[in-house]
């Protein structure tokens, strides 16, 4: 399960500072993709939350499974284009 998490800098944000981060998920031919803010955690920071508790999860079902895969793949090139960085980190729901 590939996780992207994009840090930055974000002008219209009060605190100046922007925490993304996007996964997705693939069970035979539907893809779940989860996208949201996010929040890091812990000593060192390796701990990742959802901000706010949930993610918005768009689900999509396709004809077949390379129809699945290849959909993954662009997106898995989308994200690293618009500067995600790829984590092997698991992220957790928020402790509300």
């Amino acid at each position: 399960m590939p996780t992207y998490i994009k840090m930055g800098h974000e002008p219209r944000n009060k605190s100046k500072l922007t925490n993304k981060a996007w996964l997705i998920n693939r069970r035979g031919t539907v893809v779940v993709v989860r996208y949201g803010c996010a929040e890091l955690s812990g000593h060192t920071y390796k701990k990742i939350h959802w901000n706010k508790g949930y993610p918005s999860i768009v689900s999509n079902d396709f004809e077949t499974i390379e129809d699945a895969k290849l959909y993954i793949h662009q997106q898995r090139l989308r994200r690293e284009n618009h500067g995600y960085t790829l984590t092997k980190a698991k992220i957790y729901k928020h402790k509300l």
